[in-house]
């Protein structure tokens, strides 16, 4: 079959499909890393985002809360150690990472994990 005829069955432009094509390989890693961006665009600071992102999970397990602005700091730390001096860590670098890995903000209350059933009722 015709790359034309495979363009048509799917709706989409020929050079669509031919740019589909070439960078297969890469659409197929992206897809597999369960990533929720729409664009292939890799990330300047991967490493620093992994170092970040195992530190909210370890913090996370422990049950500590951690902030938007300690994610920062931590970050602008570990871009520093590796040695990415033009890192600025803004909020729109936070919001973007929060948002690539999922990550939102749970409010747990200490007092409410002591209620109990008969406490609830007036």
């Amino acid at each position: 079959m015709k790359e034309k005829d495979i363009a048509l069955k799917f709706g989409i432009p020929p050079n669509s499909l031919s740019t589909i094509i070439k960078y297969r390989n890469k659409i197929q890693n992206y897809n597999s890393s369960n990533s929720c961006s729409k664009r292939l665009k890799t990330c300047v600071y991967e490493d620093v985002d992994e170092a970040v992102l195992k530190l909210i999970h370890t913090m996370r397990d422990k049950n500590f809360p951690i902030s938007g602005t300690a994610i920062t700091e931590t970050a602008l730390q570990l871009a520093k150690a590796l040695g990415y001096d033009e890192f600025r860590g803004s909020n729109g670098w936070l919001e973007k990472f929060k948002r690539k890995h999922r990550i939102r903000a749970k409010l747990i209350s200490v007092e409410s994990k002591d209620v109990g059933d008969n406490d609830s009722e007036n």
